[in-house]
């Protein structure tokens, strides 16, 4: 019994997969994702994922890249956790730094405001967020509230 629920329980030594595989991998699921209008490639490890094309604040230029949301009113909170990486995900620099961004979700695409939460609100954006995902992993790092910001788009 206990083997089977460590096994269960995911590893904070998993390796990741290599950088260039990483961006691959992100630059064909957004391509997918808008030729389908949100279809196909919506989901990840079973959590929806939207579109956020953002600029880049050192190189200025414009990205594209899916990440994980829960709904949050008329927006969606993405959190920042990188799975409890000790640095803040590089997508947080660019959205702190250009709030500005165009979300594209179920087909559609908006300009949203992208602010950053602390304190009480972040605390209820957290468990909202645990509440929703039941993954393990998450649920213990909003928890612990060891990531870093969450924010929420309007």
């Amino acid at each position: 019994m206990r083997e089977e629920l460590s096994s269960s329980v995911p590893s904070t030594t998993a390796r990741l997969p290599p950088r260039w595989l990483l961006k691959l991998f992100t630059k064909i699921n957004v391509v997918v994702y808008k030729l389908s209008a949100g279809r196909l490639m919506n989901q990840l490890s079973g959590m929806p994922i939207l579109l956020v094309e953002m600029t880049g604040v050192k190189s200025g230029r414009t990205r594209t890249i899916p990440l994980m949301y829960v709904p949050n009113g008329e927006g969606f909170a993405l959190v920042a956790s990188q799975g409890g990486a000790p640095r803040h995900p590089v997508w947080y620099h660019n959205l702190v730094a250009k709030p500005n961004i165009r979300i594209t979700y179920a087909g559609q695409t908006k300009e949203m405001t992208v602010r950053e939460v602390f304190d009480e609100e972040k605390r209820k954006s957290g468990k909202l967020v645990a509440n929703i995902t039941h993954r393990i992993r998450l649920t213990k790092i909003v928890q612990r509230e060891e990531y870093r910001c969450s924010f929420v788009s309007k």
